[in-house]
């Protein structure tokens, strides 16, 4: 949220017009207190177009993706992304149709086209273990990039209470679960060195079918 500020100072310095911020509404109105503070102490920020968000209901980035909010657990609200590549393919019924015949039907408003999504990667944010129990779907996307606050083994309590996860409490619930190629873990505690959460990954993830990377 902080990055919001130097991010509309940037973008208005560069001419690159309004600035769309995606968020849950209760955090959208934190965002919107920190932006009006800046710009009474004198900050020169681009116009923002505050748009809410509702998990499971898909926002366009186009014709070929979209992202749908998922739900997740914390201790202020909270919610991740999945991105999806959207695809689309004639009906069967359609097959052999000549093509001003198919562009005849469209004008008609006859839908032709069956339209999907595969998913792309998840972006988690703040959350607990528990996104993965309630969203089951994401241990099959290719790519995660979800949280992992904690590592070493006197913080999985803490991890618990503050709705964080910890290392191992990720590893057992992907290993053998997880069926994308990559995890990717970021949002690490600073008490924590990249050595000592190399290791970490090494203890848990040496034996897992899928790359482990640390976001740093």
């Amino acid at each position: 949220m902080q990055g919001l500020i130097p991010f509309a100072s940037t973008r208005r310095l560069q001419n690159q017009g309004t600035l769309s911020v995606y968020g849950l509404p209760p955090v959208l109105e934190s965002a919107k207190s920190l932006i009006e503070g800046a710009q009474k102490a004198g900050s020169g920020l681009c116009e923002i177009d505050w748009v809410s968000v509702e998990p499971g209901k898909p926002i366009s980035l186009g014709d070929l993706h979209q992202v749908v909010p998922v739900a997740t657990t914390h201790s202020v609200p909270s919610c991740g992304f999945l991105v999806e590549k959207k695809s689309k393919a004639l009906k069967q019924k359609y097959h052999g149709f000549a093509g001003e015949k198919l562009a005849e039907l469209r004008r008609a408003g006859e839908i032709i086209e069956d339209h999907s999504s595969k998913p792309v990667v998840f972006f988690s944010l703040d959350t607990s273990i528990q996104v993965f129990a309630d969203s089951p779907n994401l241990l099959s996307v290719p790519t995660l990039v979800v949280e992992c606050t904690f590592y070493c083994d006197a913080t999985r309590d803490k991890a618990k209470q503050l709705e964080h996860i910890h290392i191992a409490d990720l590893a057992k619930c992907l290993k053998g679960s997880f069926t994308g190629s990559e995890l990717v873990l970021t949002h690490h505690s600073p008490r924590y060195g990249v050595d000592y959460m190399l290791e970490g990954v090494r203890k848990h993830f040496s034996d897992a079918d899928f790359a482990v990377t640390l976001w740093i």
